[in-house]
C-alpha cells in the first residue's frame, strides 16, 4: 500500500552538487551563498549560481533552502539582511536560521519568508519546539541527540510545527554543532563557519592528579551518521524531512548518497518497511565513511558513537594482503576492483598508504608507478609503496585488510544516476514534482 514519505533534503556546496542532488531524486536542497552561514568559503555558491540553482530546482518541483545559520554580530545585521534580500530576489524558498533575534528581524523586514529553526538552536524537547512555533518558525531542524521517543513526544505536543531531522553524514561531538573547542584551540569558530575539526585529532587522556596516562587515540572523533535502518520508524514518529549532511562534500558524494536514500524512501512509499541490505548501503560506505552509527534513533550509542581508530574516510573492505614478492604485495580480493578505484592498506596497527588502480588492471601508487598484472582471478599483485610496513624478508607478511576508497580517477561506471558538469538528466523513475511529500502531521 502506498504511503506518504518524508521530504529528502540534500546538501550542495556548488552548482555541480545542486545538479547531482536534483538528478538523483532530492525533493529539496539546502545551500549557502556568499557568506553569513555555518560553512567557510569552501562551500559557498555565488549569487548567480544561487539564481541558476533556484531555476533548476523549481523547474522540477524541488525547493531551495538558504543557510543563514550563524549568530550575528550587531555590526553585521544590516549587511546580512540586505544579503538575505538579494537571495530572496533570486528565488529561495526558505531560510535556515540560528539567531533568535534574526528570526524577529526577518519577520519584520521580509514578512512571508518561510523560516526554519537551525539544528544549532538545540531543540530537543517539546518546550523548545513550542518556543520556536510561538516565535513564528515554520519548521525546526531537531537536535541530533534525541531519540525516536523524544521525536514522538515533540510531534504530539506541537503537531503544527514541521519537524526535520538528520539521517546521514558527519556528526559533531558537541551538542548539535555548538562547539567551542575549535575556537579555543585554533581561534576558528565552528559556529561562524570555520571549524578546525579539533575533535578529529589524536589525543592523550591523563589523570590530572597523578599524571598517569589513561587512554590515547581519536577519543572524541564521532562516527558518521547512517540511519537507513530507522527510516520507517523516523517517518512514523512524525518527521517531515530527512536531511543529509555534506555541504563541503564533492558532487559525487551528493549524487551517491541522495540516490541511495531516494531508493530507500521509494521502497518505503511502496509499503516495504524492511531495512536496506548490506549490498544496498555499500555505495554509501565506499563514497565516504568513518564507520557508521545509527545515531540516537535506536537509543544512546555510548562508546560506539566514537571511531577511536580512524578520523577520516575508511572505505569498504576489499580483501586481505596474503603475501609479497620483492616490491609487490599479493592481495586476495573479495570483490572486483575497477580502473580508477582508490585503495587503502590497513595494517593491524592502523592505515598506511593509498594507491590507485591502473588502467591495465594492476595497481600503482598514487604517485604514478604501476605494477604488473599477474593474476586475473581472486588474487592481485600490487606495487608496494617504498617505506611501507610490509618489509619482512619472507614471502608471507602480516595480515592486513585492503579498503576500497572513492576513486582517484574518473570512472566509467557509477552507482548513482548520471550527473555531469554543465548538464544533467532527471531520472525517469522519480520526479520531485510528482512525489513532493505532504506535511506529516
Amino acid at each position: 500500500m502506498a504511503r506518504p514519505v518524508p521530504e529528502l533534503l540534500a546538501p550542495a556546496g556548488s552548482l555541480d552538487a545542486v545538479r547531482a542532488a536534483l538528478g538523483n531524486g532530492a525533493d529539496a536542497i539546502y545551500l549557502g551563498a556568499d557568506g553569513f552561514n555555518a560553512r567557510d568559503e569552501g562551500a559557498q555558491l555565488t549569487l548567480d549560481d544561487l539564481e541558476q540553482s533556484c531555476r533548476l530546482a523549481h523547474a522540477y518541483g524541488a525547493r531551495i533552502y538558504l543557510t543563514f545559520n550563524i549568530l550575528f554580530k550587531p555590526a553585521e545585521l544590516r549587511d546580512a539582511l540586505r544579503h538575505l534580500g538579494r537571495c530572496i530576489d533570486r528565488g529561495i524558498d526558505a531560510a535556515i536560521v540560528q539567531d533568535l533575534g534574526a528570526v524577529r528581524l526577518i519577520q519584520t523586514v521580509y514578512p512571508g519568508l518561510e523560516i526554519h529553526g537551525s539544528t544549532q538552536m538545540t531543540v530537543h524537547d517539546e518546550r523548545g519546539a513550542r518556543v520556536l512555533r510561538d516565535l513564528g518558525c515554520d519548521r525546526v531542524v531537531l537536535a541530533r541527540e534525541i531519540t525516536l521517543d523524544d521525536i514522538r513526544t515533540i510531534h504530539r505536543a506541537v503537531p503544527d510545527l514541521v519537524l526535520e531531522s538528520f539521517v546521514h553524514g558527519a556528526l559533531c561531538i558537541a551538542y548539535s554543532g555548538q562547539c567551542y573547542m575549535s575556537g579555543m584551540i585554533s581561534d576558528r569558530s565552528a559556529n561562524r563557519g570555520s571549524c578546525a575539526q579539533s575533535c578529529r585529532k589524536d589525543y592523550v587522556l591523563t589523570d590530572a592528579a597523578s599524571g598517569a596516562r589513561l587512554d590515547s587515540g581519536f577519543l572524541i572523533s564521532a562516527r558518521d551518521l547512517g540511519a537507513w535502518e530507522h527510516l520507517a520508524d523516523i517517518a512514523d514518529a512524525g518527521i517531515h524531512t530527512l536531511k543529509v549532511e555534506g555541504r563541503k562534500k564533492k558532487p559525487e558524494y551528493v549524487a551517491t548518497v541522495t540516490h541511495g536514500y531516494r531508493d530507500f524512501l521509494d521502497r518505503l512509499a511502496a509499503g516495504d518497511r524492511r531495512p536496506p541490505t548490506p549490498a544496498d548501503v555499500q555505495p554509501l560506505v565506499q563514497i565516504f565513511s568513518r564507520g557508521f552509527t545509527g545515531g540516537m534513533y535506536g537509543g544512546r550509542a555510548g562508546r560506539d558513537y566514537v571511531t577511536r581508530n580512524q578520523p577520516d574516510n575508511r572505505g569498504a573492505v576489499l580483501g586481505v594482503v596474503i603475501g609479497r614478492e620483492k616490491d609487490e604485495l599479493i592481495v586476495s580480493v573479495s570483490q572486483p576492483v575497477q580502473r580508477g578505484d582508490g585503495l587503502g592498506f590497513e595494517h593491524p596497527d592502523g592505515p598506511v598508504n593509498a594507491i590507485a588502480a591502473s588502467a591495465s588492471g594492476a595497481f600503482g601508487r598514487s604517485a604514478g608507478k604501476t605494477g604488473r598484472s599477474v593474476r586475473r582471478s581472486s588474487r592481485r599483485r600490487i606495487s608496494r609503496p617504498a617505506g611501507s610496513w610490509c618489509a619482512p624478508p619472507k614471502r608471507r607478511c602480516s595480515p592486513a585488510r585492503v579498503r576500497a576508497l572513492p576513486p582517484f580517477l574518473p570512472r566509467e561506471r557509477s552507482s548513482a544516476r548520471a550527473w555531469t558538469s554543465g548538464h544533467w538528466e532527471p531520472p525517469a523513475s522519480h520526479s520531485p514534482s510528482s512525489a513532493a511529500p505532504a506535511p506529516m502531521r
